[in-house]
């Protein structure tokens, strides 16, 4: 009995040995972007910006849909960890396809399932059933929020948002990192801010 225990100690010891975390494939993080029109997801810190006499100054974090590289995650195994969404996922159980592969599709109560979608370049972007893709930021890009652009919060109600007016965002807001953000930029100025609904 005693020598079937230590072996399988052994045997789980060398599982932890062999197993890895599956990270995003790095970027390129650049400061002061320069971007032209268009839609956004960003993050930024209400705390960090500056009142303007013509808006609220903000130094926006662009993020862009995390990449992993395919053949990581084409080999994943039982085990292994899944570095996304801010935290680190096991892998208990793994579902393949052509196209996707599925990461504890039967922990759905416990949000640790989890779909690799293959992308068009080949590699993979991670999400879930309630979630969008997920996202890393790339870099920053500083903006100025006009006074007459309200902060639209759609976090709660899809069909109601909770509305910021721009003068009183940094004291609204002033005490976490705002996620799931967009902006809409025309002609090189902000003309809308909303964060998206989250289930």
């Amino acid at each position: 009995m005693k020598r079937i225990f230590l072996t399988l100690i052994a045997t789980a010891s060398l599982l932890s040995l062999c197993a890895k975390t599956i990270e995003p494939m790095p970027v390129d993080f650049k400061n002061n972007m320069i971007i032209g029109d268009g839609e956004f997801s960003v993050t930024f810190e209400p705390a960090k910006a500056v009142m303007t006499a013509t808006g609220l100054k903000v130094t926006f974090k662009i993020c862009e849909v995390a990449n992993y590289d395919a053949l990581e995650v084409e080999k994943i195994a039982v085990g292994d960890k899944i570095l996304c969404y801010g935290r680190v996922v096991e892998v208990h159980n793994i579902d393949k396809n052509d196209d996707y592969v599925g990461i504890n599709p039967d922990e759905f109560e416990q949000c640790n399932n989890f779909w690799f979608n293959k992308s068009e370049t080949g590699n993979y972007n991670i999400s879930t059933n309630d979630c969008p893709a997920y996202e890393i930021p790339v870099g920053t890009v500083t903006k100025v929020i006009p006074l007459s652009v309200s902060f639209k919060d759609y976090s709660d109600d899809p069909s109601t948002p909770k509305v910021t007016r721009c003068n009183k965002i940094k004291t609204a807001l002033a005490n976490e990192e705002v996620v799931e953000v967009m902006i809409t930029i025309k002609r090189g100025k902000i003309t809308g801010i909303e964060r998206i609904y989250m289930p």
